[in-house]
């Protein structure tokens, strides 16, 4: 268990050095250490019950054309149930739709609570927790943020549409990414990049705060210092705001 602490595979979540072991645990029983508690998702997919047969209107036309938008945040009718769980992942860096292996683009409907938020044209959506803001999420041009945030990030991903911006929601959101039930293709969900799950048209994930946060170790530091870990390695991972040379002051300007 030290050594999963001590070497931690995410470069931002490396606290220790190894070789340095004896120092650290020195200090930890002599000290102690800050432990800080990690936001965690939790995703739960959830499957489309197909219906057992499609009746014909008195007009010609068919119906019972199904809607994604209206059975999430319509009301149900006589306790019909019209999607079942199909597994549960704790997600520590993001959980992320995408097209997977199709070659056109995923089309996505998202909905925050009982709210039906956006209808998206894009390779994916990533929803990030705050500790995963510097993975995935950043390289898809979402935010940087603090890992004390109880937020959620989500980021487009290629979006068909320059207006769709990346956005942070409060933790307390359920957020639900489905796939239209008049979908083109199937769309794929990951859990940290480890795990991949197919959504048919029709299958939707929730996305909500874990009752089990992560637990970071970091060494003991003074109040009012606890960022200092996360700060110096935004700067020495990622050259934050580092250039080649300082602008140079304007000549003539010493003296005013």
């Amino acid at each position: 268990r030290r050594c999963c602490l001590l070497r931690w595979e995410s470069g931002f979540l490396t606290k220790f050095d190894f070789e340095d072991h004896e120092e650290i645990l020195g200090g930890a029983f002599g000290e102690g250490v800050t432990v800080s508690l990690r936001l965690r998702f939790e995703g739960t997919v959830m499957r489309s019950i197909p219906r057992r047969q499609i009746t014909e209107g008195e007009d010609g036309e068919e119906e019972g054309e199904r809607d994604l938008v209206e059975e999430l945040i319509g009301e149900e009718k006589d306790d019909e149930r019209t999607h079942r769980p199909d597994g549960t992942w704790e997600v520590l860096n993001e959980l992320v739709v995408d097209r997977g292996p199709n070659p056109t683009m995923s089309n996505i409907e998202i909905f925050g609570d009982d709210e039906h938020f956006t209808s998206v044209s894009a390779d994916g959506v990533c929803v990030s927790t705050p500790t995963g803001s510097t993975a995935y999420n950043l390289a898809a041009g979402g935010s940087l943020c603090h890992p004390e945030n109880p937020v959620m990030l989500v980021t487009p991903i290629c979006a068909h549409t320059l207006s769709f911006r990346p956005i942070i929601l409060p933790d307390t959101i359920v957020l639900r990414i489905g796939v239209p039930f008049d979908a083109r293709t199937s769309s794929w969900a990951s859990f940290d990049g480890r795990e991949r799950v197919e959504l048919r048209p029709g299958d939707y994930v929730t996305i909500s705060a874990s009752r089990f946060p992560f637990a970071c170790v970091q060494p003991h530091r003074p109040h009012g210092r606890r960022s200092g870990d996360w700060i110096n390695s935004i700067s020495a991972k990622l050259g934050w705001n580092t250039r080649q040379a300082r602008q140079k002051p304007m000549k003539g300007w010493e003296g005013s």
